[in-house]
């Protein structure tokens, strides 16, 4: 569910998209997809409980993975997503996104022999159930 909405609200940014060619997965990325591109994935979620009432609200832990030849790149197209992202509210078929927050990066990495760099940003994605 979350992961669908945050890559539909990606691949309508005209930024980010063609920052990356189009090429917006979700879990991950074939074997020789060509650099840059992102893959989404779900770290975890829970609706959101309340003592006396029934939860009208779940939320989804995104990690978005900015994959590129190098780390300033990765970078740039990390900060598109954020701009895209962060405090978004909108429906997005039929679910109401009601928040969208950055929780932070995860340490970026550079493989050497693959010549492949990653930026990876967390998200909190909030909607109405």
């Amino acid at each position: 569910m979350s992961v669908g909405i945050t890559s539909k609200i990606l691949k309508g940014d005209t930024a980010v998209n063609s920052s990356v060619g189009g090429r917006i997965y979700s879990l991950l990325a074939a074997r020789g997809t060509p650099k840059p591109y992102i893959v989404l994935y779900s770290d975890g979620g829970d609706p959101v409980s309340t003592m006396h009432e029934k939860t009208t609200t779940a939320y989804n832990s995104i990690i978005v993975a900015c994959y590129g030849s190098n780390l300033t790149l990765v970078k740039s197209i990390a900060e598109k997503v954020r701009q895209a992202l962060e405090h978004y509210k909108g429906t997005i078929d039929g679910e109401e996104v009601t928040w969208i927050s950055w929780q932070g990066p995860n340490p970026e990495d550079y493989d050497e022999d693959l010549k492949l760099a990653v930026y990876e940003d967390n998200y909190r994605l909030t909607v109405r159930l």
